[in-house]
């Protein structure tokens, strides 16, 4: 009877080369599959940090101009609004009106109940891996007139660059003291480059007309 069967072809079994080949085909399977499977998941995390990037700068972006539109001055020493050049690079240093939905002090994304009137300063600062962090400097007061006094906080790294720039009658001038008899600049264009992910320069430039003018 064993005769017989395998004579009739009635043996169910897989032969060695069958199943090598239903292995290469699985094997092959996987591996498409777990290089989709890899393909989305950076998808969907280059995706996050792109948009977290954009969302960053955004913030950044309102964060001066909230304090540019709502500077302060008056013909006291004591109240100015003054930009120099150091290093290549703009610093402008200011009093501003902190509105409710914009009072932020030590952090960008944190609200506190502190004085509505304070100074601040805009600069680049140099890190410990030579690049430039965009710096927000503020004072919760305004008697004493220091521009290098307050609490720094690192609002966005890798800026390559940070000016400003006021309009003077038809032209732009880079520099502005109201200590020197200047009143508030009728504009203020600001113009910042940063390093994006791609280590390509990203420039943005906004213009901003103070409240008080």
């Amino acid at each position: 009877m064993y005769n017989d069967l395998n004579k009739n072809g009635n043996n169910a079994g897989f032969t060695l080369i069958e199943m090598l080949v239903t292995l290469a085909l699985s094997s092959i399977m996987f591996v498409m599959m777990y290089t989709t499977y890899s393909a989305i998941v950076k998808s969907i995390k280059d995706g996050g940090m792109i948009s977290d990037y954009y969302a960053n700068i955004n913030t950044v972006i309102r964060r001066i101009d909230a304090d540019i539109l709502n500077a302060y001055w008056s013909d006291s020493k004591k109240v100015y609004f003054i930009s120099d050049i150091e290093g290549g690079f703009s610093k402008l240093n200011f009093v501003t009106v902190e509105r409710k939905n914009y009072r932020l002090i030590n952090n960008i994304k944190e609200d506190s109940p502190s004085s509505d009137i304070h100074e601040v300063g805009y600069y680049l600062k140099k890190n410990d891996s030579g690049q430039y962090d965009l710096i927000r400097r503020s004072l919760i007061h305004y008697q004493i007139a220091s521009i290098d006094e307050g609490e720094e906080e690192i609002i966005l790294k890798n800026v390559k660059s940070l000016k400003f720039s006021f309009k003077s009658g038809n032209d732009w001038v880079d520099r502005w003291n109201t200590k020197e008899g200047m009143k508030l600049p009728p504009g203020i264009k600001t113009t910042l480059v940063v390093i994006d992910m791609n280590n390509n320069d990203d420039i943005y430039e906004f213009f901003t007309t103070c409240n008080m003018l």
